[in-house]
């Protein structure tokens, strides 16, 4: 936005607000939560708040529908992909999800566990593992409920949703808590 034009940014996320296509808009300048114009998120919300993040960015609309193979959950897009190809950068739970296995003798054997997890908590873990200390400002955390004669069992998950806009237009964040460490859980667009 040229000269941080805040008319024309509100003209231009009104715009989005009315496509077919686009899904939660976050923008800058709000108070951490709601973004700096109406019916927005601030972008600090999931972690984007940074000199080079744009202004106004928006994620492509997700959905709960069945597709024809009878999986659950879509995003929005109009291109051509070959079979097995994709987008990415949506909110959707299940493009959220991800799959974190570990092995060794220092992991619980055929542990599945319930708790959120992430990419972040990794190295806690790593760390945990060998004994040295977390550098301070580390995110993330130690992955105690899936190892061997760990007695620390991590807080159960505090659930916790902020939304934004009007009847019309909703957006909605859920996230996951377990202690200090924030999960991302998804993101949607609905009414009321």
């Amino acid at each position: 936005m040229r000269n941080g034009d805040r008319q024309l940014k509100g003209a231009l996320v009104e715009w989005l607000f009315e496509q077919p296509w686009c899904g939660l808009v976050f923008t800058s300048g709000g108070d951490g939560i709601k973004g700096g114009i109406p019916g927005t998120f601030d972008r600090s919300l999931v972690m984007t708040d940074h000199e080079r993040a744009s202004e106004i960015y928006y994620i492509m609309r997700n959905d709960d529908a069945v597709d024809a193979n009878g999986v659950v959950g879509g995003c929005y897009f109009d291109g051509k992909y070959p079979e097995g190809g994709s987008v990415h950068g949506g909110l959707h739970p299940k493009e959220l999800n991800i799959v974190l296995m570990a092995q060794g003798t220092q992991f619980r054997h055929s542990f599945q566990s319930d708790y959120p997890a992430g990419i972040i908590d990794i190295a806690p873990t790593v760390l945990h593992l060998l004994g040295l200390p977390r550098p301070d400002g580390m995110d993330g955390r130690a992955l105690s409920e899936g190892l061997v004669g760990c007695l620390l069992k991590p807080q159960e998950p505090e659930r916790l949703e902020n939304s934004v806009g009007a009847a019309a237009r909703r957006q909605h964040l859920q996230f996951s808590r377990v202690g200090s460490t924030l999960y991302l859980d998804g993101g949607w667009v609905g009414q009321g």
